[in-house]
């Protein structure tokens, strides 16, 4: 639906009728396969006039939308918002018709020698943009008022005619810093008021909600684009589905290496206590060609050190390196292995008869002295580095 009348009375039909007339004739002698072709110094002011008139008539145009804003005309045809009809009908991007819209308003209410100038060309339109940048606290408003001497909306115009954009741009941001200095703290305090993260255990799993912040929403987004995965048979996954995993490796790695701090100088963990049949079954599988009554534990990145280890009765036991925990075997007897673990290391000395270990856990390293008889309960010893369970030289008494 056209909003201007066409009729041959109207002046604005005749007056864009006659611009489009000359548009045709200055494309026709810009043609480049025309015969003869323009050159020199004459196409190059075709770039540089052509230009300057596309900015005069997109500073119309900004300016006409207010009007069309304010008559309702672009409700009309089934248009959501102003910027909607102008991106329909301007055939333009949405963000450009926003930007229009914005600079149309500013125009209107807070720049009116703007106004003036980027329409009769003295200042181009990518500079009333930026002005029309500053216009956005009632603070910076005010300022935009005062003259010229005071550092108002002519002084800034006056550098627009001399400035090239890049420095207009540096320009109007330290004016507008000078003008309302709390306005990119206060935004930032409104902003992080409005974060919030919410998880709602649901009857499947959790739903997520929430708003960031600009800095905090591309810290995140950066995160998980690097903890995102590139294997092949995740190349067909949903973006949603790949983000997901990603904040799940992200949070797996924080608490796997303990890199928030919060738990001292180990990690966080669980612990279980079972026994060792339980244990065994729970891990599966056993040490093949063993010298051994009954299986030993074996995970999957277990290392066979090999050592031996003597026995205080004279027989000898091999040990196995399980994960940073140590299973000793005992070459004879019934007695099972025994499994022990602490935060460096934890030794197990099997008996060669019927008394079980003693064990000792400590910083450096734990260590059992085997009972060989007697019935005194065991004792603990203390150096300051090194504590110790130190068994009776007789008795079948535990550790």
């Amino acid at each position: 639906m056209a909003i201007v009348d066409q009729s041959p009375l109207s002046p604005v039909a005749d007056a864009l009728r006659a611009l489009a007339e000359a548009v045709d004739r200055v494309a026709a002698l810009a043609d480049p396969g025309a015969a003869p072709r323009v050159e020199g110094a004459e196409v190059a002011s075709v770039v540089t006039g052509a230009l300057a008139l596309a900015g005069r008539l997109s500073a119309v145009a900004a300016r006409a939308i207010p009007v069309v804003e304010a008559d309702g005309w672009w409700s009309l045809e089934g248009a959501r918002s102003i910027t909607s009809w102008v991106a329909a009908h301007g055939r333009v991007s949405h963000g450009q018709a926003a930007r229009l819209v914005g600079l149309g308003r500013a125009l209107r209410d807070d720049l009116p020698t703007t106004a003036l100038e980027v329409v009769a060309g003295a200042v181009s339109v990518e500079a009333a943009h930026v002005l029309a940048t500053v216009a956005s606290t009632p603070a910076r408003k005010v300022a935009l008022k005062a003259s010229a001497q005071d550092c108002g909306e002519q002084f800034l115009v006056e550098h627009a005619r001399a400035l090239s954009v890049g420095q207009l741009r540096v320009l109007a941001r330290r004016w507008a810093s000078h003008a309302d200095p709390e306005a990119d703290e206060r935004g930032y305090r409104e902003a992080t008021e409005r974060e919030f993260l919410d998880l709602a255990n649901t009857t499947d799993g959790w739903h997520l909600t929430g708003f960031l912040t600009s800095e905090h929403g591309h810290a995140l987004t950066v995160a998980l684009e690097a903890m995102s995965g590139r294997s092949a048979d995740q190349a067909g996954q949903p973006a949603g589905r790949r983000r997901a995993t990603a904040l799940n490796n992200v949070v797996r790695t924080v608490l796997d290496r303990d890199l928030s701090g919060a738990t001292g100088d180990h990690r966080p963990q669980v612990t279980v206590v079972t026994d060792l049949a339980s244990l065994n079954r729970a891990l599966g599988g056993a040490v093949p060609d063993r010298a051994m009554s009954q299986p030993v534990l074996r995970s999957a990145g277990a290392r066979e050190v090999g050592s031996a280890v003597p026995d205080t009765r004279g027989a000898s036991r091999s040990t196995t390196d399980v994960g940073g925990s140590a299973v000793v075997e005992p070459s004879g007897g019934a007695s099972p292995p025994r499994l022990v673990s602490d935060v460096e290391r934890s030794s197990v000395v099997e008996p060669s008869g019927a008394s079980p270990p003693g064990l000792v856990s400590d910083v450096e390293r734990s260590s059992v002295v085997e009972p060989s008889g007697g019935s005194s309960p065991p004792r603990w010893v203390s150096d300051g580095e090194r504590s110790s369970v130190v068994e009776p030289s007789g008795g079948s008494s535990p550790p």
